[in-house]
């Protein structure tokens, strides 16, 4: 069989972009579909998934992030994704994106497992927790002393910036419901409705009041602002506090996360905190923090006892404790332990830029020749 040029043709797709279809189902055994689509700047395909096909990408221009399961990857030319039946996914393209792709029907029964163990593991545990609700909390305030528009500035080439990214990867955890986000800045109010749009899922934008957006405002003071925002909902509702500062905490670590709550309220924990296990020589003013014993001064730091640091990547706990306790955290929480990497937490310039430099190794640049997402 030969087939011109011409015989292919611009078509829509079900997701309201072009595509150009080589192969059509029936022409080949087994294959439902070769085509090439080209998606401009800022074009989402939504979540969906194929209950018996594999779906192939293989990216010819551009870059586009691709949603597959629990897990993000930021593609680029000449990257291949792979997609396994009944697997959802989706792309959000932040260049101009054009990418090669075919479905191949198989006759396997769906993989139960094809959603992604992490994700998975977070809602089933969340489930037996007995939370209805998983509300994510994002505070994002317009001044930063530090770092000037820190939370929604470019970063990596990424416009939206931090907050983008951070709502991003909220939205693609199955696991949670909806987001807060309170702000007195407009922009950030913007970026959150337009990823609320991309993305199909809830995004509550609150001003926040002006005496709460000053440097001075205590976090106390927020919490309980947020647990009065909070009061039409369920005492067992689990809040899930967050930060932008945090951008390699992927959606795939809030699933597991959430996962590892739900067993620990059945050990007896009442909350969590994500913290960084530090086995490292401390000092505070009053001298050593966890070495200078009698028998050994300067023990290996694989035999110091471990210290925990906050991440600020998240704090969980059910509602009723920002109403009973004023808090986000409770009388008991467990420290769920980060990597290095899910540790980076963006405070000051040095920080941002190394945080930056991490994005571009990992994820690559985002900006494209065009500058634009």
């Amino acid at each position: 069989m030969h087939f011109k040029r011409q015989n292919f043709t611009d078509e829509q797709t079900a997701h309201g972009t072009l595509k150009k279809v080589i192969v059509r189902h029936g022409l080949v055994p087994s294959v439902t579909q070769i085509a090439i689509a080209e998606l401009p700047p800022g074009a989402v395909v939504e979540f969906h998934s194929h209950p018996t096909m594999y779906e192939t990408f293989f990216a010819l221009e551009g870059c586009a992030r691709y949603y597959v399961g629990d897990a993000e990857y930021m593609v680029r030319a000449g990257d291949l994704v792979i997609v396994p039946p009944a697997t959802t996914h989706s792309i959000s393209a932040e260049t101009l994106h054009r990418v090669f792709y075919w479905g191949m029907a198989t006759d396997e029964q769906p993989c139960p497992q094809s959603a992604g163990p992490a994700a998975r593991e977070g809602d089933e545990a969340v489930c037996e927790a007995g939370g209805t609700r998983v509300i994510a909390v994002v505070p994002c305030r317009a001044g930063s002393e530090r770092i000037f528009r820190k939370n929604t500035k470019p970063f990596a080439g990424v416009h939206g910036g931090l907050l983008r990214i951070k709502l991003e990867q909220l939205a693609c955890c199955p696991s949670i419901s909806s987001m807060l986000v309170s702000t007195d800045d407009p922009e950030a109010a913007w970026i959150a409705k337009v990823v609320e749009q991309r993305f199909g899922k809830c995004v509550r934008v609150e001003e926040r009041p002006s005496d709460l957006a000053v440097s001075s405002t205590t976090t106390d003071a927020l919490i309980s602002h947020i647990g009065d925002l909070l009061r039409d909902e369920a005492p067992d509702t689990i809040v899930l506090w967050t930060h932008v500062t945090s951008p390699f905490f992927y959606s795939h670590a809030y699933a597991r996360l959430l996962g590892e709550y739900a067993r620990r309220l059945r050990e007896g924990f009442d909350s969590l905190v994500a913290g960084q296990r530090m086995t490292t020589f401390l000092w505070g003013p009053a001298g050593p923090i966890n070495f200078r014993g009698e028998a050994v001064r300067w023990p290996r730091t694989q035999d110091l006892a471990p210290v925990w640091a906050v991440t600020n990547a998240a704090f969980v706990a059910p509602l009723r404790t920002y109403w009973e306790l004023g808090d986000r955290i409770g009388k008991r929480p467990y420290w769920f332990e980060c990597n290095a990497l899910e540790s980076v937490d963006v405070d000051w310039p040095a920080d941002f830029e190394l945080a930056e430099r991490l994005w571009l190794a990992l994820c690559g640049s985002l900006s494209g020749a065009n500058g634009k997402s």
